[in-house]
């Protein structure tokens, strides 16, 4: 019967000015929660889950029953779904349309990189970028606490452990995810035959330990144990402020280390360090780019951010990276058609690097 309440209304059900919550739902009912219906919208979580409540309530029926962070439709809500699922992508291809008729964009993107990915990571990308878009100028700031000022910055490219991800919740900003990687506690061949090898993650208190607040934020590292999630606190060594000096300090045996997989995987293959506690799962940490709801960027701000995204989630490495640059090309949704045919006025301009 919820069906009929939808058709046999006397006024529209949905007016004009509720398009853009019914193209949130569309999204939700493809993405599967609202978490990741807001990340492909570009907006906060809050934001999309206000967006739907509000919907449900102007329409006066449920669309969807909520059970955690997944999402089931009702009748109500598989039946609009089926009825309204093209409204999104004939809306798509008429953005893409209308970008083709853009200027070539200008403009200041202030970015703030944590060290972690800023070495060998984002110094190539925005080099590709600029090679296409010539008159946007960057400004760069290293620094792994940027979201504590993140008013200051356009895009931030950040790290957040699992068990810190609540320090994110209440920050008005939407968040694409980048990379996820386990923790692997390890420590040199040379280490361990000078102090002996930790056997499980409570012998680090009896340990050297090497702590990054960059890289955890606090001085307890996270295990899964028995089922249970274990903070140990770690017998603090160095106080190192920056992932590669960190990994190169544990390289040399001055200490054990928690560090993100893609970190050290090369200096395990090697032999330069040793996996501890393998049979013990770790939790996460998150690479993400944060950056203003999409209605508060400028088409600098957000052409960066698509291109970035591109190869950024494509790279596993340094090399990766460079591929993908090189055979990255133009976007294909035609919105660089002036790159083609005013080449030589851009032959007479140059992006420029600030240092903040």
């Amino acid at each position: 019967m919820e069906n009929s309440e939808l058709s046999a209304r006397h006024q529209p059900a949905i007016s004009s000015k509720q398009i853009e919550k019914l193209l949130f739902f569309i999204q939700v009912c493809r993405s599967g929660s609202i978490s990741a219906a807001a990340e492909a919208c570009d907006i906060s979580i809050a934001t999309g889950s206000r967006k739907l409540c509000e919907f449900e309530k102007e329409l006066g029926l449920q669309l969807v029953k909520r059970n955690g962070p997944q999402i089931q439709l009702t009748r109500s809500g598989e039946y609009l779904f089926k009825k309204s699922k093209d409204v999104s992508e004939i809306v798509d291809r008429l953005n893409q349309d209308i970008e083709s008729f853009t200027k070539e964009p200008t403009g200041l993107i202030r970015i703030c990189c944590a060290p972690v990915y800023a070495r060998g990571h984002l110094i190539p990308i925005i080099t590709a970028f600029s090679n296409i878009y010539k008159r946007i100028n960057f400004q760069i700031d290293v620094n792994p606490f940027g979201l504590r000022d993140y008013e200051k910055y356009d895009i931030l490219i950040g790290a957040i452990c699992s068990y810190n991800a609540y320090l994110e919740n209440n920050l008005p900003l939407v968040k694409k995810s980048i990379l996820t990687e386990q923790f692997i506690t390890v420590a040199s061949p040379a280490y361990i035959e000078k102090h002996g090898k930790p056997e499980t993650p409570y012998d680090l208190s009896k340990h050297h330990c090497l702590y990054g607040s960059s890289i955890t934020k606090n001085r307890k590292w996270a295990y899964k144990i028995n089922g249970n999630e274990v903070l140990i606190r770690s017998n603090n060594t160095a106080d190192i402020n920056d992932s590669h000096l960190l990994h190169q300090a544990a390289c040399l045996g001055l200490g054990v280390a928690y560090l993100p997989e893609f970190i050290v995987s090369e200096s395990l293959e090697q032999g330069k360090l040793t996996r501890l506690f393998e049979d013990i799962e770790t939790l996460h940490w998150h690479l993400n780019l944060y950056h203003q709801p999409l209605g508060n960027l400028d088409i600098a701000t957000e052409l960066f951010k698509n291109f970035f995204l591109k190869i950024a989630r494509n790279a596993k490495s340094d090399d990766d990276i460079a591929s993908l640059v090189q055979n990255l090309g133009l976007p294909s949704d035609g919105s660089l058609d002036w790159a083609t045919q005013n080449k030589d006025e851009q032959s007479f301009s140059h992006p420029c690097l600030l240092a903040s």
